[in-house]
């Protein structure tokens, strides 16, 4: 007898899904380590380098799993004919789906797999070929922009290596920076692995800027694919935590982990060259995630070189930091100390307050930014629709609702501010799509904290500026959508008004105007700590 059901797509930033990441991540280190991958397949002893790919790898496949997992369980509950229902996922979503269905023998009622998936392969393969060669293509540019690096040698100064990969990170060190260079024996040494970065750093003058791309390698590591094969092969037959997998899912599983792979030997090289030469007495990262910063980790812990993250996000209540790799992490307040002991009770969280705030609050006051809008004005900090946090769909949804509320309270401006990776042109063709007011604006270059700091009401889905938000003591909305209260739980301590509306957010504008919130409320300083002394400290713990 035909069973049938539905198969149900989890969303993108479900708590149940990063449980579940978190439960196959695991499962893959603890099979890297009984399987002693790191010294069979390339040949190291001094790197686990499923350690250093495992944040990046659980990020790129998350879209995969979600549509492998939603099968698996109707597999398990003995469905052979389904409807595919992902209301916040797009069409490759849902075709992924469709191709794990028909591979564990259930059909699909709703998608018809067909010539699509033909084309679509052909498509996605094409797509990531040519990311692929521009990636390669930055590599070299950046090669050519910085010439052959010479490591420095400084025995008789206090070596500081730094690295950052993003250049939205860099504006963790610059304070940092700025005050180790008040220090005549300290040496500081910048890694910048990404050519945007890089051009970044010089352009703000920082000495000592080094890529691992340009350091002459006097050794190469390779992957051995034969031993990769066979790692994949047994972690399916043995550790993987949900029944047979499908070999969609597989192949998908290998091809992915290999990329990530071959990224982190090809960085190992120069980065062990650089640690080998210019023997630093600490390492201070802007953020761990990254493989290169993973791998510095890594060499430094085997050498006993102390390591130190500074934290530059906010990071929510997940399972996923399980992963995190770093000795010793500050923290800008309790709540991020409480998390991160919860799930890594072995990292060391000093509390110290965010360099980049006290910095802040000490040059508005000195000198208030330009105010640029004659009228009040609600500032919307978005956060990118993409598959890693919110989906595209949903991000357009919140859009909807916001432009409605501008629409419905001409009084008031309501500001756009773009996260730096969105494209402008795309966001203003949705607001379009949904009737553009003259009351909406769309910011892009304007600093986001010169427009915090004028702001009337501040909207956030999941951005780090809620946190600034609460230091500037202004009022504030969260939207709230799957899980996202994990990032920003200020309305559980009534510091924020949760809406998930168009009519949500006007009823929260008008219950301001009655009545602001109180930000004299002790469960403020849960979430916000500056005393003024975020640098000093930070700098004493890199230097004693």
């Amino acid at each position: 007898m035909t069973k049938t059901g539905e198969i149900s797509l989890l969303p993108v930033n479900s708590y149940e899904l990063e449980s579940l990441l978190t439960e196959l991540g695991l499962a893959l280190l603890s099979h890297a380590r009984e399987y002693n991958f790191s010294e069979k397949c390339i040949g190291v002893k001094d790197c686990d380098f499923i350690q250093c790919v495992i944040i990046e790898f659980i990020s790129e496949i998350k879209i995969d799993f979600i549509a492998y997992h939603a099968v698996h369980v109707a597999r398990t509950a003995g469905v052979h004919k389904a409807s595919i229902l992902g209301n916040e996922h797009d069409i490759n979503a849902i075709a992924e789906t469709a191709i794990h269905a028909r591979q564990a023998g259930i059909s699909s009622v709703n998608f018809n797999a067909g010539l699509f998936f033909g084309i679509r392969y052909a498509l996605e393969n094409a797509k990531k070929s040519l990311i692929r060669s521009l990636y390669q293509h930055k590599i070299q540019k950046l090669r050519r922009a910085v010439g052959d690096n010479k490591i420095p040698s400084t025995a008789e100064k206090f070596r500081v290596l730094m690295s950052t990969f993003h250049p939205g990170t860099v504006s963790t060190l610059i304070p940092i920076q700025k005050k180790l260079d008040e220090r005549e024996n300290i040496h500081q040494l910048y890694i910048a692995n990404r050519y945007e970065t890089h051009l970044k750093l010089n352009k703000l003058g920082y000495k000592n800027v080094l890529s691992a791309w340009s350091v002459d390698e006097t050794e190469r590591y390779h992957i051995k694919t034969s031993v990769l094969k066979d790692f994949v092969r047994t972690f399916f037959e043995k550790k993987f935590p949900f029944g047979n997998a499908t070999t969609h899912f597989k192949s998908i599983f290998y091809q992915k982990l290999i990329i990530k792979l071959d990224f982190a030997v090809s960085l190992y090289a120069p980065l062990l060259k650089i640690f080998n030469e210019y023997k630093p007495d600490a390492v201070v990262l802007s953020s761990s995630s990254p493989i290169d910063a993973q791998i510095m980790i890594h060499l430094a812990s085997v050498r006993r070189i102390k390591v130190v993250e500074i934290t530059h996000g906010i990071f929510q209540e997940t399972p996923i930091l399980k992963f995190q790799n770093v000795p010793v992490k500050l923290v800008w307040n309790q709540f991020q100390a409480d998390l991160m002991k919860r799930f890594k009770e072995n990292v060391e969280c000093v509390l110290v307050g965010n360099p980049k705030h006290d910095e802040l609050l000490d040059k508005f006051k000195r000198t208030p930014p330009v105010n640029y809008f004659e009228k009040p004005y609600l500032l919307f900090a978005t956060t990118p629709g993409n598959s890693n946090s919110i989906t595209w769909t949903t991000y357009l949804s919140i859009l909807k609702d916001f432009v409605i509320a501008a629409q419905e309270d001409p009084n008031m401006i309501f500001v756009i501010k773009l996260h730096p990776t969105e494209n402008k042109v795309k966001v203003a063709e949705a607001c379009t799509d949904f009737g553009f007011p003259e009351n909406l604006v769309i910011e892009q270059e304007k600093d986001v904290y010169e427009l915090l700091y004028h702001a009337e009401i501040v909207m956030v889905v999941t951005s780090t500026v809620g946190y600034e938000a609460l230091l500037f003591n202004k009022k504030i909305i969260t939207y709230a959508i799957e899980n996202s209260e994990k990032w920003l739980p200020f309305s559980n301590f009534n510091l924020a008004t949760r809406v998930d509306s168009a009519k949500g957010i006007g009823n929260a504008i008008h219950a301001f105007r009655q009545k602001p919130p109180d930000m004299t409320n002790d469960k403020k300083s849960y979430f916000v700590y500056s005393d003024g002394m975020a640098v000093n400290k930070t700098v004493d713990i890199i230097l004693k």
